[in-house]
């Protein structure tokens, strides 16, 4: 039948925290994403340093799954977090390739248009994570369509200017 086991070795989930905080993700955020309380985490990293106490050795099975559960993805990062700018620069100017302009786009993704552009020149070498996710949906919806709103004609003639890549030309827009 199997034994009940009402604690599990704690280091897994240790070394797991460590890997998530390690890709970008915070403790704060670990423990919204998991639904374990931040200070459940806090003791599992630090112990409590004024009781004297160790990081935890051992924790609850269904802790443990919980923390295991979160995976090192971008929806897992904090929103307002910061990343490489790289794969927005990418995406922003193959969808200038298409027609997009930079108005357009920032209307679609919550961004000032100024700030749309700086991503798109190289002008910030870092995004938050939620532009990046935006982009990235609005990316995947129209980066394969040519625009044929007002300024379509021109981004297109300035982004061929400039050198810009279309979608096509990334096997992975995001790889350095």
């Amino acid at each position: 039948y199997g034994r009940w086991q009402p604690y599990v070795d704690a280091e897994p989930a240790r070394q797991h925290v460590l890997a998530l905080r390690a890709a970008g993700i915070g403790p704060k955020r670990i423990a919204e994403v998991s639904g374990v309380p931040h200070g459940s985490l806090a003791k599992l990293i630090y112990g409590d340093p004024r009781r004297g106490l160790a990081p935890s050795k051992r924790i609850r099975p269904g802790t443990e799954g919980k923390i295991l559960a979160v995976e090192p993805t971008l929806e897992s990062m904090y929103p307002g977090g910061l990343m490489s700018a790289l794969g927005a620069r990418r995406r922003l100017q193959a969808l200038a390739f298409m027609g997009y302009p930079v108005a357009w786009i920032s209307a679609r993704i919550g961004i000032e248009p100024t700030q749309t552009w700086r991503l798109q020149h190289g002008r910030v070498s870092q995004c938050q994570v939620a532009t990046h996710l935006a982009l990235t949906t609005l990316y995947r919806e129209h980066a394969m369509r040519q625009h044929d709103g007002p300024r379509a004609s021109s981004t297109r003639q300035n982004a061929r200017r400039r050198g810009w890549e279309s979608a096509l030309a990334w096997d992975d827009v995001d790889a350095a």
